[in-house]
């Protein structure tokens, strides 16, 4: 970024990194009807419509995830939407204007679900606000209708990694609120996702106007700052259509008001340009939140983009994080994470690892200068096998939250395996769910395995069976049968079956050839 005294931002969202291996969201990307409250956060409607002011779950739409039972169980009142994490807490703000909702029609409709680590099911539950709710209140139990008007059955399987759901949606008018249950088969969570859709049997029909851009309250100003838009038409910037808010004060840079003043502008100065929220006469009403932007399709405009002009340019934040494995093994009972942290630009770094349940096992706070790199070594005590996640906040001198990242790691039982094979990624985890044919490879920590036969529940370093492909030994394991040349570690060393077998090679020697001493290392 330019170092000058004026600067002009063009609006774009803030993208930051992340590993995003777990869980999954209600999208709108390939047949969705609607994408849900948090992942609009994150990604755009259509029409370029966007949730603002979201906190946390801006990085991480996908994990929103909450105790299962619902509705005798699951999140408090009020929490619903955030699945009762305070990470996620401003999803739970609820008035008639905070949100983008996006149009829905009665009748059959699809929900489009998007996993990025695809967990056994038990199934997907859907729940829609009464006729009679009132928007303006937290959202409750006594909100929804609480007899779901749409169950699929998972089965107990993996989904794929994008499916949609054919649902009949009831009879509503105006504004209402769709909750999603996503109940995985294998923990005691779920997944919930609220969903603000439009019913758009009481809005007027305006086919003479279109949407063409919106003002998303995406920062404060301060005072000498200013926001203005930009219009066009097919043959381009159109000028003499812009509209400018100078900020003078620190009130009127609050992101909220800032939006709704700029838009009462706009719908003050040109009548081909309108701003706000459309109610059922039509009229387009300015709110403390994000505006879409409309024109009137007899203007010739085709879009409006939102351009700032701020006095001290925002600097560039990154922060780099090398190190992270995607399996660790455990040893007496304890994991190093062995990290080196590089900062663009003068950050606070805390760093929290969690296990599968959201429980902090590990935590690191870091002041780094502008350029700098520090080695980090964070140490996991009590360890257990299973899914981890690394955490990363970056924070200005402000403490304003300026990057997020999440890394995804498997922690292994010694003995279970020596080293893991990277080809193992390209395979299904191993589900003991999930019946097998024969054929079938999976990856079971860190090694690639192939069914020999039809399989169901047994795992594959315990089964006969499974075929280990992975060219890597693995520890002997007692009541498992081995073919002659599979290898083995058994007390440190390496052994080779000559034949047939399902003893050790301590009660079984003339079965097994030994090759010497092995070290993992």
């Amino acid at each position: 970024m330019l170092k000058l005294k004026t600067t002009l931002l063009p609006v774009a969202a803030a993208l930051f990194s992340a590993s995003v291996m777990s869980h999954g969201y209600i999208s709108a990307k390939d047949g969705g009807i609607a994408a849900g409250r948090a992942a609009l956060c994150k990604y755009s409607t259509p029409t370029g419509e966007q949730n603002s002011a979201c906190g946390q779950v801006q990085w991480e739409p996908q994990s929103v995830e909450g105790p299962e039972g619902f509705p005798e169980f699951g999140p408090e009142d009020g929490k619903i939407a955030s699945a009762g994490l305070i990470q996620f807490s401003p999803l739970d703000e609820q008035t008639a204007s905070r949100w983008v909702k996006q149009p829905i029609k009665s009748g059959m409709n699809d929900f489009e679900w998007t996993f990025t680590a695809n967990h056994v099911t038990r199934n997907w539950e859907y729940y829609i606000t009464k006729a009679d709710w009132n928007p303006n209140l937290p959202l409750a139990r006594s909100t929804f209708d609480l007899n779901p008007f749409c169950v699929v059955e998972g089965n107990m399987q993996k989904p794929p990694k994008t499916m949609l759901h054919s649902c009949d949606v009831p009879e509503r008018e105006g504004y209402h609120v769709i909750l999603a249950v996503w109940d995985v088969g294998d923990t005691a969570a779920a997944f919930y996702n609220v969903i603000d859709v439009q019913f758009d049997g009481d809005l007027p029909v305006l086919p003479e106007w279109t949407q063409g851009g919106q003002i998303n309250p995406g920062m404060n100003l301060t005072k000498g700052d200013a926001v203005f838009t930009r219009v066009f038409d097919s043959e381009g910037e159109r000028p003499e259509l812009s509209t400018r808010l100078d900020i003078d004060s620190a009130k009127a840079g609050e992101a909220n008001t800032w939006s709704y003043n700029l838009a009462t502008k706009i719908n003050q100065k040109n009548e081909n340009i309108q701003a706000g929220q459309r109610d059922a006469n039509g009229a387009f009403n300015p709110v403390f939140g994000a505006n879409p932007i409309y024109l009137k399709s007899a203007s010739g405009l085709t879009r409006v983009e939102v351009g700032y002009e701020i006095e001290s340019p925002e600097p560039e934040y990154t922060v780099t994080i090398d190190g992270v494995a995607q399996e660790y093994v455990i040893s007496d009972g304890k994991v190093a994470l062995d990290l080196a942290v590089t900062a663009s630009g003068d950050l606070t770094v805390e760093m929290t690892v969690y296990n599968h349940a959201q429980e902090a096992l590990a935590y690191e706070k870091l002041s780094l200068a502008d350029g700098t790199s520090t080695a980090v070594d964070m140490v996991l005590e009590n360890a257990k096998a299973g899914h981890h996640m690394l955490v990363s906040r970056a924070k200005d001198a402000e403490g304003n939250l300026v990057d997020q990242q999440m890394f995804d790691f498997f922690l292994l039982e010694q003995g279970e395996q020596c080293g893991t094979d990277p080809e193992a990624v390209n395979h299904p985890a191993w589900s003991n769910a999930t019946t097998y044919t024969g054929g079938e490879k999976v990856n079971f920590n860190g090694l690639v395995w192939e069914a020999k036969y039809w399989v169901q529940g047994a795992s594959p370093d315990s089964s006969d069976a499974w075929k280990l492909i992975s060219q890597m030994p693995v520890a002997w394991t007692s009541g498992k049968a081995y073919l002659a040349g599979e290898q083995v570690i058994f007390e440190g060393r390496l052994y080779q079956a000559n034949w047939w077998v399902n003893s050790s090679p301590a009660s079984a020697p003339e079965a097994w050839s030994d090759k010497g001493a092995f070290d993992c290392e």
